[in-house]
C-alpha cells in the first residue's frame, strides 16, 4: 500500500520563521531637518526584525527621532514610539541605529512607512518628513 501524499501547502504568509530567504522592505524619510529609514523583514501579521536609523541633518541642536508607521486593511494602524536621538548625538555623529525591533498585529499587515520627527523648540509642534509607503508582499 502507498503512503499517503502530503496536502498541497498553502500560499507562504512569512510569519514561517523557518523560511530560507524572507522578503524585506524598506522606506525612506527625508526633510531638512533630518534623514531616516526602516527596513523591515515581511510577515503576514508580523515584522520580525525591524531595523530603523536616523540623523539629524541641519545642526540646529534640535533633536530628531524615527517613528514606523503600519497600516492594515480595515483602517487597522499602529504608531510606533518614536526612537529619538540621544543626548549629546550631534549632527557630526552621523546615523544613529535602532536595531533588533519587532512588531505583531493580530491583523493583516498591508505597508509600513518612516515617518522622521525635528523638534522645533518653543513649545511648537514637531516637524514630521514622511516617507515611501513599502507595500507588504505577503498580503
Amino acid at each position: 500500500m502507498a503512503a499517503a501524499s502530503p496536502a498541497a501547502s498553502a500560499a507562504p504568509t512569512g510569519d514561517d520563521t523557518s523560511a530560507v530567504a524572507a522578503a524585506t522592505g524598506r522606506s525612506d524619510a527625508c526633510g531638512a531637518k533630518g534623514c531616516g529609514s526602516a527596513t523591515v523583514t515581511w510577515g503576514e501579521k508580523k515584522l520580525p526584525n525591524i531595523t530603523m536609523s536616523v540623523k539629524d541633518t541641519k545642526c540646529d541642536g534640535k533633536t530628531v527621532g524615527i517613528q514606523l508607521q503600519v497600516e492594515g486593511f480595515n483602517e487597522n494602524r499602529w504608531g510606533g514610539p518614536v526612537h529619538w536621538l540621544p543626548s549629546g548625538w550631534t549632527c557630526h555623529d552621523g546615523y544613529k541605529r535602532f536595531p533588533n525591533l519587532h512588531f505583531e498585529a493580530r491583523w493583516k499587515i498591508r505597508s509600513v512607512r518612516a515617518v522622521v520627527y525635528a523638534k522645533n523648540g518653543g513649545g511648537q509642534s514637531p516637524t514630521l518628513y514622511g516617507g515611501n509607503r513599502a507595500d507588504n508582499p505577503y498580503t
